[in-house]
């Protein structure tokens, strides 16, 4: 799954019990969230990304998921501040 088909998908990915604490989907959910290469080449912004947040905290409670959203905002805020430094090779 693309890294934004994944942030498109994540409500239900939670709903349906594939990411939520205790699942080790979770996991890799939260580590490709995280991905700075990832988040380059995905094309996916920061305002995308915060409105993702958005929706996920007021309707949804992993917290590892939420705090790995917060950093991949963080993430693509650096990227697009600094696009040479972090460009994908």
């Amino acid at each position: 799954m693309s890294y934004a088909a994944l942030i498109e998908n994540l409500g239900q990915l939670t709903e349906i019990g594939a990411v939520g604490p205790g699942n080790l989907a979770t996991l890799l959910v939260v580590a490709r969230f995280v991905d700075r290469s990832r988040i380059q080449r995905s094309g996916v912004n920061a305002a995308d990304l915060q409105r993702a947040l958005a929706v996920y905290r007021t309707e949804k409670t992993s917290v590892s998921v939420i705090r790995a959203l917060k950093q991949a905002v963080e993430i693509a805020l650096e990227n697009e501040a600094h696009p040479a430094a972090y460009s994908a090779w």
